[in-house]
């Protein structure tokens, strides 16, 4: 996910930097913005249920198998 917000972000730059020499309308297209909106909430709602899980996740785990974790 992050590779794809990068790309986006790097295509818009190639945009800009050659928008010197040939009329890009592009670079703040309508796609570029919802693509990073959709990206951005992904990511951030992944990394918030990574965080989560790696929290409460493992402690769990180790109780269940080690008996009680301290």
């Amino acid at each position: 996910m992050t590779g794809t917000m990068a790309g986006v972000g790097i295509v818009q730059l190639g945009g800009a930097l050659l928008g010197r020499w040939v009329a890009f309308g592009w670079i703040m297209a309508a796609w570029a913005g919802w693509a990073m909106l959709v990206l951005s909430i992904g990511y951030l709602l992944f990394s918030g249920l990574a965080e989560h899980y790696r929290r409460e996740g493992t402690p769990l785990a180790l109780s269940k198998h080690m008996g009680e974790w301290q």
